[in-house]
């Protein structure tokens, strides 16, 4: 590593590591990774001598590049491994020396992540406003995943640099002291995140069945793909009249599975006439348009008080408690959002096709009337503290005393209608499908810090 200060104005920072990984075969255990940015104090600028209302200003640009090795041991090779799942009798016991079930990749290699930033960071009228705005993009090429392989073999699976994947974005932060005098002062800070997610490529790699609608190329990772509703079935004519031109065009039906009154009738995306799994796009991204927190720090004399929010804009996710209300059998409870909002000759305009159970058809496939804005305002924290006067200190021989009170998760503003839209999942299998989960725990705390 190498660091250059030139007048407390000019910085420049250079290093240099190189990894070694037995993950990897002989050819590509070593992941060279250097870095380098810099920095300018422009408030240090003779120029800005007069510009009082200015603190700091400092414009910095940065690049480096990361790695990850994140397989299992031993990738590229095959070898033998005790089976202790039973059957196999050959000492005498359950166990056996079997294959391991991994495709050996001699080629498997290092994920590789280049990021690129622009930052500014700010100080103006006396401390008083300050912030920063940081603009980066972040480019992975290779990143490791699990990949299926032909049964037959014997083996199942195997590691491969699968996807080549970009986020690029803006953080911004703003904070300053509203009020500061003496006794009392308010200071209050707002950060906005906006990153956008982007599959580049798969690299002509396969995908394990899990992952093949949650990758795309081309879209944020996490995506939910699902059929899109036409409309609901009024009458009986209509179905058949769809029927009649799919088998103009060599199908059986329109839609594979039975349509009823009062039953889902999918849209037909790709124009062949026929409702298949074809047909499906994707209808709910995880990514949000943007997310942040806004904090709140109260102070007078002793007290403080300080009030954390939080918040996440355009997130959509499908909500699949109602998937399974529509999929349940007879005697069975449904949630409140299915509730009174199903079919019914009185009810045309519902949302949701008829409850029928036992019946196979679309209407509890995935599908477009199941995502939800999973937006989401929420009153992540509130503490109030006190710090006693120093003479309650001293009668104790401390050198502090206070008392604090706090709470979590007081509220949340969201139009998601199931129990929180914030623990929707963070995995790629889960992150764009919500079952209502343990909900987050509302807590209060109250407490004693004392030093001695």
């Amino acid at each position: 590593r190498a660091s250059y200060n030139y007048s407390g104005r000019y910085f420049a920072d250079l290093s240099l590591r190189a990894d070694q990984s037995s993950k990897f075969g002989p050819n590509n255990r070593w992941a060279v990774l250097p870095a380098a940015s810099a920095g300018w104090m422009i408030s240090e600028e003779s120029f800005m001598e007069n510009v009082h209302w200015v603190n700091m200003l400092k414009l910095r640009l940065g690049w480096g590049r990361s790695g990850s090795t994140n397989v299992p041991d031993f990738s590229y090779i095959q070898y033998y491994e005790v089976n202790t799942s039973g059957g196999g009798n050959i000492y005498g016991d359950d166990s056996a020396v079997v294959l391991r079930n991994l495709l050996p990749n001699p080629d498997l290699r290092w994920e590789v992540t280049d990021e690129w930033n622009a930052g500014l960071d700010f100080s103006l009228l006396d401390d008083r406003l300050y912030g920063s705005v940081d603009a980066y993009y972040r480019y992975t090429d290779g990143a490791l995943a699990p990949a299926p392989h032909s049964l037959e073999s014997g083996i199942s699976m195997y590691y491969d640099n699968v996807i080549d994947v970009s986020n690029r974005g803006v953080e911004i932060s703003v904070g300053g002291d509203i009020v500061r005098t003496r006794d009392f002062t308010f200071s209050s800070t707002v950060n906005l995140s906006l990153n956008r997610n982007r599959v580049e490529s798969l690299n002509s790699a396969q995908l394990d069945e899990t992952y093949q609608d949650l990758i795309v190329v081309g879209q944020p990772t996490g995506v939910v793909k699902g059929y899109v509703v036409d409309h609901i079935a009024q009458d009986i004519s209509e179905v058949q009249e769809l029927d009649a031109k799919a088998q103009a065009a060599g199908f059986s039906s329109y839609q594979s599975l039975q349509i009823g009154v009062g039953d889902y009738i999918m849209k037909d995306t790709n124009g062949d006439g026929h409702i298949t799994s074809d047909d499906r796009v994707v209808i709910a991204s995880p990514e949000p348009k943007f997310f942040g927190g806004w904090n709140n720090r109260f102070t007078w004399k002793n007290l403080t008080l300080s009030i954390l929010f939080q918040y996440s804009v355009g997130s959509k996710a499908v909500y699949s408690a109602v998937q399974n209300d529509l999929a349940s059998s007879f005697q069975e409870s449904i949630s409140r959002e299915v509730y009174g909002n199903t079919w019914t000759p009185e009810r045309t305009d519902a949302r949701y096709p008829r409850l029928a159970a036992m019946v196979y058809n679309y209407n509890s496939a995935t599908n477009d009337r199941f995502v939800f804005d999973a937006s989401y305002f929420r009153l992540k924290n509130l503490t109030l503290g006190y710090t006693l006067p120093a003479r309650w200190t001293e009668a104790l021989h401390a050198t502090s005393l206070s008392v604090f009170f706090t709470a979590t998760n007081l509220f949340t503003v969201t139009p998601w209608p199931g129990i929180d839209p914030e623990t929707i999942g963070s995995s790629v299998v889960d992150m764009g499908i919500n079952s209502d989960p343990y909900p987050l725990a509302r807590s209060f705390t109250f407490g004693v810090n004392l030093k001695f």
